[in-house]
């Protein structure tokens, strides 16, 4: 029998118990000065949050430490040097709890959960590559595997429409219509409560609150709730709902010598 999802909370003005008081907008000022590299850490620490699985109650896991950071106001927290980068490719068992991905895996496989083979939870185990070889070589091996993986499993690669623009300038929009403030806040909406508390629903905001709680005062000719609803809503729902997209154009940055050394605010 499943366990049935609780109705979510929806948040319509700021008088609510609910509004994020720890949340401004000015605390993300500081994503400016950051490079594309370390702006990147930052992305996709969110991300592997945004995507963990969703446990059977609707309810969705975090790492609560860096969670606190975020909520004190500290909003660079996976940009240290020597911190190794988390790559969307990879489930980053220090960031999604193992009960979350117990719990997706059962949900996937039902009760042969157990039975999974190995190879298939890690196709490419016992593979040995060649660091020796120039870069080209070692990623030609691995998309021939890649490419023999989706063959046995009958996987087709996923094709992006050719218009999509994975490039430096796609890159920086990620910062100007301010991902990550809306990232912070989408995971606001699965952990207000602490995560042993039984009476957890999740949030939801308003168009219209979003775009007071992310435009702030930066619109004041134009109705905020119209700009929001004209060009940050529909990115965020471009870019999220489309992983192929966002992965190319992480991947192509990440080749772009130039602008991984680049600060944010002169790309």
């Amino acid at each position: 029998m499943k366990t049935p999802i609780p109705i979510s909370i929806r948040i319509k003005t700021s008088d609510h118990p609910k509004w994020p008081k720890w949340f401004s907008i000015k605390n993300y000022d500081c994503l400016a000065d950051l490079t594309a590299a370390q702006f990147l850490n930052e992305l996709e620490f969110r991300l592997t949050l945004h995507n963990s699985p969703t446990l059977p109650n609707g309810r969705k896991l975090t790492d609560s430490k860096r969670w606190q950071l975020i909520q004190k106001g500290y909003v660079i927290i996976n940009s240290n040097p020597v911190t190794q980068p988390d790559f969307p490719t990879v489930i980053a068992l220090n960031h999604v709890d193992l009960l979350g991905i117990t719990e997706e895996i059962k949900l996937r496989s039902g009760d042969h959960y157990l039975d999974l083979e190995p190879q298939l939870l890690m196709p490419l185990l016992g593979q040995n590559l060649d660091l020796t070889k120039p870069n080209k070589a070692i990623l030609g091996d691995c998309e021939f595997l890649i490419n023999q993986l989706r063959k046995t499993l009958s996987i087709p690669e996923p094709k992006a429409p050719d218009n999509f623009q994975a490039n430096e300038k796609t890159f920086k929009k990620l910062l100007t219509y301010k991902l990550i403030p809306y990232l912070d806040l989408m995971m606001y909406c699965y952990n207000h409560v602490p995560f042993y508390e039984d009476n957890w629903q999740k949030l939801e905001f308003t168009q219209n609150v979003l775009s007071e709680l992310l435009l702030g005062e930066e619109s004041k000719q134009d109705p905020r709730i119209e700009l929001y609803k004209k060009t940050y809503a529909p990115f965020y729902r471009k870019i999220l709902s489309n992983e192929s997209h966002l992965m190319q154009l992480l991947a192509n940055i990440r080749q772009n010598t130039w602008v991984l050394g680049t600060k944010m605010q002169d790309i």
